[in-house]
């Protein structure tokens, strides 16, 4: 399937609609795109872009990220209950701060940062934090819910 965002859309915020709805860990998890689903849409300079996602991308309904405003997005990777949860710290092409990127059930630290490096921007890791399962959903993600 193809997404194309129009582009009052983007300009505006990020949406796309849910395919499906999971769980991880018992945290609700909206998946908006599928492994192998291919988006496209305009950057800020005009320039059209499409990319194929290698892995399910979406959010955790219900969170509010801390930089964007948005909800808080996530990767899920093939190493379903891996331990341990990497955060992607994205920058933006400037070099600042810009959201976050929580990449699940990958097997390992460098899993992660390569799955993150074939579907995120070039300049795009500012760094990478890694916590437990526990730290991640009673830390991180509990401070991100919306009120």
């Amino acid at each position: 399937m193809i997404y194309r965002i129009p582009a009052d859309r983007a300009a505006k915020w990020n949406y796309r609609p849910g395919k499906r709805a999971t769980s991880w860990h018992g945290v609700p998890v909206k998946v908006e795109i599928e492994a192998g689903d291919t988006k496209s849409g305009y950057d800020e300079d005009g320039n059209y872009w499409e990319h194929k996602y290698e892995f399910p991308y979406g959010e955790f309904p219900g969170t509010r990220s801390p930089h964007d405003g948005d909800g808080v997005d996530l990767y899920l990777g093939p190493a379903t209950g891996a331990s341990l949860v990497y955060v992607v710290h994205q920058l933006t092409k400037t070099g600042e701060l810009d959201e976050d990127k929580v990449m699940l059930d990958f097997a390992s630290h460098g899993d992660a940062v390569l799955a993150y490096r074939r579907h995120g921007p070039p300049w795009g890791i500012g760094g990478v934090s890694t916590m437990t399962v526990d730290q991640f959903i009673n830390g991180y993600l509990h401070g991100a819910r919306k009120l």
